[in-house]
């Protein structure tokens, strides 16, 4: 996917950790890194790690990036203090660097005896705001592959990949926001089956699902939403009235996907988990502003979250980005894996003034995806952007009659999972090269080799054994050593007796043979 003009905008946030070593006493390599171009980041005795690694890093991407640069939505600050429409564009002209404290080593590491040799030091970069055009997808591919060819850096599970989707300099319409926000409801179950267990398991807390816990999901409608901020902030007036069609056409079979593109999926329907509905936690975050109690303190009756159908209807007929920010956002947790909340009621259309004038730091104008993992792969780095912005086009682009297919399909597949899956959708949007990089992405974590990825060959992992196998083989086996040696020792202490009998057996078989009576065969 790809074009040279687009009013599309994008920004990538990755977060990473990256090697550094004080002095250069030689060090052991750690296995992750045998193979690597990069080297550790060589602080001189008595100079600020944090300070050298920022340095290092931006002298590399300055060097990538040289003769190389994407289209930036704003290109110098003298353009920013021209227009007020881009003031909140101030900190995205160029690539930032900076810590995130949030990203930390997994304690296996921390305890590794050769990795922790070394500092490993958490960051996060930020890209500029960019047009989403093929000469920024190549500046983004070239940063990220100049981190990997002169640095050591890797993602811990604690990491996530974080795409910012927006329209240039502007705010997007209510009529594109509402259908994006029907569209990624319905959606989340579907587009988490591309995420690792982690970033859709009970641990993420920072990118929970809007389709199961979201203020909508609880069943608050726009019309409470409506009042909510009405209260607080002041009257809610209708910005336009999307359509609202009642007529819904129906799900269409699916053929395979092997008959219908170029892509074959190793990954059958059906076989993708997604998400694990919590209902302990559902009950604990109901949405507050309705009752001033939680669904849990009230001791009412157990629900669960409202149907795809009921809620896309919902969020296609609402008539303000406050209310649509507010259905899509979390009682509890600020951001979810949709994140909306740049057209909340205390950041949509606000210019944020000090008294020189308006502030350095502006809300933002984005949709925020954060529900993937942290890679520093340049391939799966571009594949997460491009998904996230085609979702958020084809939401601006296609019919409301094109959008409930798609709609009724995602909640088909809810409840009858071979019907349709996160391949169906990559390839419904033409996203065939990015669905190629994701599978390959998603086998990784699944411990899958792909034989033959044009005929949809691969060789799963070994058979995974109980927990506690390798524990209960090694008792075995001891016990089994041990019983072994107890026989030994018996056999042992008691042949001479043995031996004693048998000669005695004898002894009293020849008497009786002497004596003209049968007797008993010798032992």
């Amino acid at each position: 996917m790809g074009n040279t003009q687009s009013s599309s905008s994008v920004g990538i946030e990755l977060e990473f950790l990256i090697a550094a070593q004080v002095g250069r006493e030689p060090l052991n390599v750690p296995p992750r890194f045998l193979n690597s171009r990069g080297k550790p980041i060589i602080v001189p005795h008595g100079k600020s790690v944090s300070e050298t690694i920022k340095s290092r890093v931006e002298e590399v991407i300055e060097a990538a990036i040289e003769k190389h640069k994407g289209d930036r939505v704003v290109s110098s600050i003298a353009e920013v203090n021209a227009d007020v429409n881009a003031y909140h564009l101030r900190n995205y002209l160029n690539w930032d660097v900076k810590r995130d404290m949030s990203v930390t080593l997994p304690d296996n590491l921390l305890n590794d005896p050769v990795m922790s040799r070394y500092q490993w030091q958490d960051l996060e970069l930020a890209t500029p705001a960019f047009f989403a055009t093929e000469k920024s997808w190549e500046e983004i591919h070239r940063v990220v592959t100049a981190l990997n060819e002169n640095f050591w850096v890797f993602c811990p599970e604690s990491t996530g990949l974080h795409v910012h989707y927006g329209r240039g300099k502007h705010w997007m319409n209510v009529s594109h926001l509402s259908n994006l926000a029907a569209f990624l409801y319905a959606a989340d179950p579907i587009i988490t089956q591309m995420h690792p267990e982690h970033r859709h398991g009970e641990e993420s807390i920072w990118c929970k699902s809007n389709r199961l816990y979201s203020i909508l999901a609880h069943g608050v409608r726009k019309e409470q939403a409506t009042q909510y901020i009405y209260d607080n902030a002041g009257e809610v007036k209708p910005i336009s009235v999307p359509d609202n069609e009642s007529d819904r056409p129906d799900p269409e079979p699916k053929r395979s996907r092997r008959k219908s593109s170029q892509f074959v999926s190793i990954f059958p329907r059906g076989y993708l988990e997604g998400y694990t509905f919590d209902q302990e936690h559902f009950n604990m975050t109901f949405p507050n502003f309705i009752t001033g109690r939680s669904r849990a303190q009230e001791g009412g009756e157990v629900s669960e979250p409202v149907g795809i159908v009921s809620a896309a209807e919902e969020l296609f007929s609402a008539t303000h980005p406050n209310v649509i920010s507010l259905l899509m956002g979390y009682a509890v947790y600020v951001r979810m894996a949709y994140n909306f909340t740049a057209y909340d009621f205390t950041s949509y259309r606000r210019v944020e003034e000090s008294l020189d004038g308006p502030r350095e730091t502006q809300p933002r104008r984005t949709i925020e995806f954060r529900q993937a993992t942290g890679t520093v792969d340049p391939d799966e780095v571009l594949a997460q952007g491009k998904v996230a912005v085609r979702l958020c086009e084809i939401a601006g682009t296609k019919s409301k009659e094109d959008l409930w297919k798609m709609i009724l399909d995602f909640a088909q597949a809810e409840t009858h999972p071979t019907w349709y899956d996160v391949f169906d959708l990559l390839l419904e949007l033409d996203l065939v090269d990015e669905a190629r990089v994701i599978q390959r992405q998603m086998a990784k974590y699944r411990g899958i080799e792909i034989i033959d990825e044009d005929r949809g060959f691969a060789r799963g992992p070994p058979p995974e054994r109980p927990k506690g196998w390798a524990k209960f083989k090694a008792t075995m086996r001891s016990l089994l050593s041990a019983s072994d040696r107890r026989e030994r020792a018996l056999l042992k202490v008691t042949e001479p007796y043995r031996q004693r009998i048998r000669e005695l057996d004898r002894e009293i078989h020849k008497m009786l043979v002497d004596m003209g009576t049968e007797g008993i065969p010798p032992a």
